[in-house]
């Protein structure tokens, strides 16, 4: 599901983005946006390899 949301959110702003700002502009939007969200993941996410479903 977030997945989609995220996929619609980019095929509504993209075009947006690239007639107002550039190409450039824009994919650097979303690659800091990525950055983000790869930070969060590092460390706001716990690690749950070889934990029991019901330790979670």
């Amino acid at each position: 599901s977030t997945q989609w949301l995220a996929n619609f959110f980019i095929t509504i702003t993209f075009p947006i983005l690239l007639t107002r700002f550039g190409l450039g502009t824009a994919y650097g939007l979303y690659t800091i946006a990525a950055a983000i969200s790869f930070f969060l993941v590092v460390f706001a996410v716990r690690e749950t390899k070889g934990k029991e479903l019901e330790a979670m």
